[in-house]
């Protein structure tokens, strides 16, 4: 098998790097395996392959270093799509090659698992085996691509050249629910390199990281005040968020409530800019119960023509007039100049919109101007305020 050097690794024939669209692969291969985690690269790997007509079977492997709910994603987007599914349970503890964890624990694990998958998909008749992995994977850095040539495995996203932020475009547009899935580690990543893999060391880790009993990781939470803590949000909000976003008082603003497509929206957008710029809107949740009471958070908003970062809050209708959006928007606002290094910070509020315009007062913000932003077919003015990084220093008694 001919290699090719590509990031200073050889990498196979399957895994070379934008030299065939997707629709050529699909078309010259009616009928492949796909090896399915249940993430975002091997979930639309099989969706395409679907859409476009291959006898295609989905084949997951369940070992030791995977949290359950890694396992009961790949079930859900099977059944939402369809898919014919197999999953197959392999002992990877009894691997001592693997066990030992050593440099190339992750090639040895690699090659034990597409093996599994090629031995079974060969008593079912398939020939061709293809994976997930993108064009952003760098072969220097994964040592699993070695294991991925060894086997002859075809890495069609690959090939075509798409990046994981290409994948999870196509991925939202096919209406996939793991689109914005964030990428997770195997529980062998967060054991000491050296220290052996044994069932105990696994669950130590899967409790360092979150995820002990297969739970899903936590929201990732980024401020705390003395009544909330704000956090990103999870497609696990969604009725929380719909509560906010589909009630008419709440959404005078915005020229009334919206619906579950677009409140899915607003939810995709948010985890996008997590990913895409490290902040966004965040769920507002109360100390003392978890519950979900608002979103407050840093965006980068359009002001006049000019970029700026702007604090955007959004409450509950029961939870008004007991000061949480001044606690959150102010906390919001030092997380930008303490953390972020902001010049200024700005809210950017309709001009009928009194609570909203109160709470940028609250927050030692001045009025800057005038402009109007068009929403639903509407003529909206917007009142931009704004606080300098000196005016916020000499608050803090600098």
């Amino acid at each position: 098998m001919t290699k090719r050097a590509e990031g200073g690794r050889s990498v196979g024939p399957g895994q070379e790097a934008g030299v065939e669209p997707l629709v050529a692969f699909l078309a010259r291969t009616p009928r492949f395996a796909v090896a399915f985690s249940g993430g975002c690269d091997s979930s639309y790997l099989l969706a395409a392959a679907l859409r476009a007509g291959c006898a295609v079977k989905a084949y997951a492997v369940r070992t030791a270093f995977q949290p359950a709910f890694e396992i009961a994603d790949a079930r859900r987007l099977a059944a939402d799509l369809g898919a014919d599914f197999e999953l197959i349970d392999a002992d990877v503890l009894a691997r001592g090659e693997v066990c030992a964890n050593g440099p190339d624990r992750c090639y040895r694990c690699k090659r034990f698992i597409f093996s599994t998958i090629r031995e079974r998909m060969a008593a079912d008749g398939y020939e061709v085996l293809a994976d997930g992995t993108n064009a952003s994977d760098d072969p220097a850095r994964r040592p699993g691509f070695r294991a991925l040539a060894e086997l002859g495995v075809a890495s069609p996203l690959r090939r075509a050249g798409m990046t994981k932020d290409d994948v999870r475009s196509a991925s939202r547009a096919l209406g996939l629910f793991t689109a914005d899935k964030p990428s997770f580690s195997c529980l062998a990543v967060h054991v000491p390199a050296g220290e052996r893999l044994t069932q105990k060391a696994l669950d130590d880790a899967a409790a360092r990281v979150g995820v002990a009993d297969g739970r899903r990781p936590r929201p990732r939470a980024v401020l705390e005040t003395d009544r909330l803590l704000l956090r990103e949000m999870t497609q696990d909000d969604f009725p929380a968020l719909c509560s906010m976003l589909q009630d008419p008082e709440v959404m005078y603003a915005y020229e009334g409530p919206f619906s579950d497509a677009e409140a899915q929206e607003w939810l995709d957008r948010q985890r996008a800019r997590y990913r895409d710029d490290g902040i966004g809107l965040w769920a507002v949740a109360l100390k003392e119960t978890g519950e979900m009471v608002g979103q407050c958070g840093l965006t980068w908003q359009d002001c006049a023509g000019r970029r700026v970062l702007e604090v955007g809050y959004l409450f509950c209708r029961a939870f008004w007039h007991r000061g949480f959006a001044t606690e959150a928007a102010r906390a919001c606002r030092d997380y930008a100049f303490r953390e972020l290094g902001a010049d200024e910070v700005f809210s950017i509020i309709r001009d009928t919109n009194a609570p909203s315009l109160r709470v940028a007062a609250r927050n030692d913000m001045t009025y800057r101007l005038t402009f109007t932003k068009h929403y639903r077919g509407v003529a909206m003015p917007h009142l931009a305020h704004s606080i300098t990084r000196c005016e916020w220093e000499r608050l803090q008694g600098r």
